[in-house]
């Protein structure tokens, strides 16, 4: 199979989705692609109006085993010459091509993440969110499809008691472990308006703990000391 992965203008790699009916040894891809998988989404409201401005969708990577067919991943091109991605599989077991998703939830929010094997037209793409070029989640609108082995997803909120503009809001991805999380030390915290720290589940904290990992000015970092 052969797709083209995404990447800014700028040079920059991204990161594009993969959703196949076979299962694929990682090993075989580490040297030029990096794989990851959803782990968490988190809710923050950065100005602190009462209203929900930002999500981060937290992948972690993989390192080894094997990815499940019908199952959604991430994948970033580490070089030039993975941007065409071909994979050349023998002895591969074709799976069902079964539509499957995966959900992940919060007290108020529920996170619904599935692939499509045939092209969705934004009659079916209504409603749902798909990973743009920029590597981020976006809104869909009638204009849009969706190409075959992409993802969507869907949220799907009740009892909420902050408010939630979809068409304002932003929702990146963040991979635990790379240079979105950075280790400060309380010492940077001087109590001034600007330091407005949260946890990773979009809640307030006056007083940071030890080894703990937060948002603090929309950027995540590792509190040590």
């Amino acid at each position: 199979t052969r797709t083209l992965l995404g990447r800014k203008d700028s040079g920059e790699f991204k990161w594009s989705p993969l959703y196949l009916p076979v299962e694929i040894p990682v090993e075989g891809l580490l040297e030029n692609y990096d794989v990851a998988y959803i782990n968490d989404v988190h809710s923050f409201d950065k100005n602190d109006d009462g209203e929900i401005d930002e999500m981060i969708i937290e992948y972690i990577k993989i390192k080894s085993g094997v990815l499940k067919a019908n199952y959604p991943y991430v994948i970033r091109p580490k070089n030039d010459d993975s941007i065409n991605m071909e994979l050349v599989l023998t002895n591969v077991e074709l799976r069902p091509s079964e539509e499957k998703t995966i959900q992940c939830s919060s007290v108020f929010e529920t996170f619904t993440i599935g692939g499509t094997y045939h092209k969705m037209t934004g009659e079916e793409l209504e409603g749902k969110l798909s990973i743009k070029t920029d590597g981020d989640w976006k809104n869909n609108d009638a204009n849009n499809s969706l190409n075959p082995f992409r993802l969507y997803m869907t949220i799907t909120r009740e009892g909420s008691p902050v408010v939630v503009d979809s068409a304002k809001l932003s929702i990146r991805i963040a991979v635990r472990g790379e240079d979105d999380v950075t280790e400060i030390d309380n010492v940077l915290l001087n109590g001034s308006s600007e330091d407005v720290i949260f946890d990773l589940h979009g809640r307030r904290v006056l007083t940071p703990v030890k080894g703990g990992v937060y948002i603090i000015n929309g950027k995540k970092v590792y509190f040590k000391k």
